[in-house]
């Protein structure tokens, strides 16, 4: 009788432990699902179809890449703050630089001058079936999506337009100027390039 009674409470206190488990604990953290993100968009993942559909499960929204959206750029160095958790959502901040966006022909657009010495980009996630949207190589059209049983951390809300850091957007602006036969555009690419190594 004792012993079932010493194994009842040992029961008792793992099923304890069990619900109380933090949910950072299950797959990727908060904070490694935002530095994920982060990290391609500073590879430039998030400027081509394929890398916007690997970022995309990332998002509880997952939805087909935006065309002919400008393109945003932000700083070269960010920082990822610890998260606050309370039970299936989760909220942090990366303090990052806003630089301007680039559009379609090359032209660079400033950001408004900041107001701080770093902007805050509030991120909201929340613990969710594990799913995943197969786009085609277009970036836009699904071919399979899947929920898994397991549960994981994915960014509140949609995808945004694609955006990437400074040097990145240097690189990519020389290889769209080395593809285009426009003077104009290739004018805006010089004009762009001369603007964006001032913010290295």
């Amino acid at each position: 009788m004792k012993a079932l009674l010493t194994f009842s409470l040992v029961l008792g206190i793992l099923a304890i432990e069990a619900l109380t488990q933090s949910p950072e604990a299950q797959g990727n953290s908060p904070r490694e699902v935002v530095e994920q993100l982060w990290s391609m968009a500073t590879t430039g993942e998030l400027l081509t179809p394929e890398g916007w559909s690997r970022a995309s499960r990332l998002f509880a929204d997952q939805g087909p890449a935006p065309s002919n959206k400008p393109i945003r750029v932000v700083s070269n160095y960010y920082g990822v703050d610890r998260p606050l958790i309370q039970g299936n959502t989760a909220k942090l901040i990366v303090w990052y630089e806003d630089v301007g966006q680039i559009d379609s022909a090359l032209r660079f657009l400033p950001a408004p001058p900041p107001t701080s010495y770093k902007t805050p980009y509030p991120y909201s996630l929340v613990l969710t079936p594990r799913r995943s949207t197969m786009f085609g190589p277009d970036g836009k059209t699904v071919l399979k999506q899947m929920v898994g049983p397991q549960l994981e951390w994915q960014i509140s809300g949609a995808q945004p337009p694609p955006w990437t850091t400074v040097n990145t957007a240097i690189r990519y602006v020389l290889e769209k100027r080395g593809e285009t036969t426009d003077p104009v555009v290739k004018k805006n690419a010089d004009m762009t390039l001369t603007t964006l190594v001032h913010y290295r």
